[in-house]
């Protein structure tokens, strides 16, 4: 379990700032030593490992283009003003927990924010109002155990790479996913989701790279990607799943990789991978006893 206050890798220096900034009293000193370690030069702000305990909004400059402030110990994001001109944000490797409402509304240009490795636990879709043109979001490794109706799709019109990987997720709103159609990648993986729906994916048309390893699911349904026509990696391994229904994969004409490794498949239907693209099947680590024939008509390499 991570420290309310510190996550556990946090490096001894900081502690040490930290530490001397509580015994005196003196918050506005940790302000200064994380200051004094920035550097704000040619349109970038830089302050990796720098002590922060919270965001030197005064140090982003109305042309401030990338701010760095990964493996800090700051513990909340709040709205951010003067940030019109960022197009890249790293947060990642603080102890962030809140994110404020609206928080990066006046960031409208930004492409790219990082938010891996820290603590978040809860999101609403009004943490990304203003963040039309956002691209790429990282989320990964923090404590998200659910995804509420239309969290992304509300203000993240432009999304095309959202990684959740590596948090408690068991829980997706149908609509949490829904109608992001510039979406290319989308990683879920090591998560703890035990199903998934077919209403779950719908509108990803421009789908290419879709990530569900180190999951818990037991059960895929027919046509379960069927809205996901782009899609040309399908990554299904390290799951739970013993039967593939027939026509899972319907619709899927793109699909050129499908990861079904680390599963407790037995037996594979005739019919279940007839995919008209499918190049390569990894179906290593499953207990299976014979493969019929036909299972593989399209495939240049149906087995490793």
């Amino acid at each position: 379990m991570r420290s309310p206050l510190l996550p556990l890798k946090t490096p001894s220096s900081i502690v040490r700032v930290l530490a001397a900034c509580f015994l005196l009293l003196a918050a506005p000193g940790c302000l200064a030593v994380c200051f004094r370690r920035c550097v704000s030069v040619s349109g970038s702000l830089s302050c990796p490992d720098a002590g922060c305990t919270v965001i030197p909004v005064d140090e982003i400059r109305s042309d401030t283009q990338q701010v760095s402030l990964q493996s800090n110990v700051i513990s909340a994001v709040p709205v951010l003003r003067n940030c019109s001109a960022v197009r890249s944000m790293n947060l990642a490797g603080n102890n962030i927990r809140h994110l404020a409402s609206g928080a990066f509304r006046a960031c409208a240009n930004l492409r790219v924010l990082n938010l891996t490795d820290n603590a978040i636990w809860r999101l609403s879709s009004d943490h990304f109002a203003g963040l039309g043109r956002l691209q790429r979001l990282y989320l990964n490794r923090n404590e998200l155990t659910s995804l509420e109706s239309n969290l992304f799709y509300r203000y993240l019109s432009s999304l095309q790479t959202l990684d959740l990987s590596e948090n408690q997720i068991a829980t997706l709103d149908p609509n949490a996913l829904n109608d992001l159609r510039h979406l290319v990648s989308l990683h879920l993986s090591d998560n703890k989701l035990t199903s998934i729906e077919t209403i779950q994916f719908l509108g990803l048309e421009s789908l290419r790279n879709l990530n569900l390893n180190g999951n818990e699911i037991e059960n895929l349904t027919i046509a379960n990607f069927v809205e996901c026509r782009s899609l040309e990696l399908l990554d299904l391994s390290e799951n739970h799943l013993s039967v593939i229904p027939f026509q899972t994969f319907i619709g899927l004409n793109s699909l050129k990789v499908l990861r079904l490794n680390g599963n407790r498949l037995r037996s594979l239907q005739s019919t279940s991978l007839q995919v008209p693209g499918l190049q390569v099947i990894y179906l290593d680590d499953n207990p299976l006893t014979h493969l019929p024939v036909g299972v593989f008509p399209n495939t240049t390499t149906a087995f490793r």
